[in-house]
């Protein structure tokens, strides 16, 4: 298996565990405003996890997708970056 691949679901499995302990933390927070936006992150964090997990071995079948997967999801990221400096 692709290096790369290996490294993705590894990612994918810190990305879990930090959307573990942001759903522990869910429990904890008494703020509407706060638990929305940590909701908001953890589905976010999902998003991303999921597509690490699974869609990463099968961009890596084939060049052309390798390429576009990873322009997709980089364009994704910086999305959510900027939207979070709002």
């Amino acid at each position: 298996m692709n290096e790369i691949v290996k490294e993705a679901r590894k990612i994918a499995k810190i990305i879990n565990k930090i959307i573990r302990i942001n759903m522990n933390i869910l429990s904890w927070v008494e703020n509407d405003i706060v638990r929305d936006k940590l909701k908001e992150q953890i589905k976010e964090e999902q998003i991303i996890g999921h597509r690490l997990r699974d869609e990463v071995p099968k961009a890596y079948s084939d060049p052309k997708e390798r390429d576009l997967w990873w322009k997709t999801f980089y364009e994704e990221l910086r999305f959510l970056d900027e939207k979070d400096s709002l």
